[in-house]
């Protein structure tokens, strides 16, 4: 995610939005439109509903924050991710880079005894910049995060993102929603905040904690 201060990010929705061929093998735990392709034969639950009120962003921050990893490779690449489903993280395909899969592992920093997850693939979603690892060994905080219906969410509502900036643990970033940015055909959000290298792959939430988006780049990067 190269970045500098002050550039709006993006958010990638394009996987819960895209055409149905572009998408496969993925479990039905991700919001669609209707028009999109139905629920797959994966047993794998569906993230619980978030709450029906607006959180405090504090309260929010200590709701969601348990679920909210760092994913790391042998190579140094670093990154967010964060669980979506009982043993299910999501993450950016650019942070783990498919062909190292077999040396990514995804910590918790807020677990006591700092244990490291092993991963494997679970799904990748082709030409959305997404995938989604199946962990083993996830703290028992660390619950699914809800998904947001994307058809309530307005241009100037409040949205904040909780990753791993430079490798530091757990940081918060506010902003507001600003616009959907068309490019290549797919769907993005766009931001107004700053992210750096460590937050893709981490969650952008509603006020009521659920899961609008993956951050994925910065806006600047594509001349917006």
């Amino acid at each position: 995610l190269p970045s500098t201060e002050g550039n709006s990010p993006l958010v990638n929705i394009a996987s819960t939005n895209g055409p149905a061929e572009t998408v496969r093998d993925v479990p039905d735990i991700l919001p669609r439109r209707p028009t999109d392709l139905p629920a797959t034969s994966d047993p794998t639950p569906a993230a619980p509903v978030g709450p029906s009120e607006p959180l405090s962003n504090s309260e929010l921050v200590r709701r969601c924050e348990p679920s909210v990893c760092m994913v790391r490779t042998s190579l140094g690449s670093m990154g967010t991710g964060f669980v979506i489903a009982p043993g299910i993280v999501a993450t950016n395909e650019h942070v783990i880079g498919l062909s190292n899969i077999s040396n990514v592992v995804i910590q918790f920093p807020n677990r006591p005894d700092d244990r490291a997850c092993s991963v494997s693939l679970g799904w990748a979603v082709p030409g959305h910049d997404l995938v989604l690892l199946r962990a083993r060994d996830l703290p028992s905080a660390a619950l699914p995060l809800p998904i947001a219906k994307l058809d309530r969410l307005q241009k100037g509502d409040r949205l904040i993102v909780i990753g791993h900036p430079g490798g530091l643990p757990y940081v918060v970033t506010e902003g507001l929603f600003g616009s959907v940015q068309i490019m290549d055909g797919e769907e993005f959000l766009q931001l107004s905040m700053s992210v750096n290298p460590g937050n893709s792959g981490g969650p952008a939430l509603t006020t009521r904690g659920q899961v609008a988006g993956v951050v994925t780049l910065k806006s600047s990067q594509h001349g917006i």
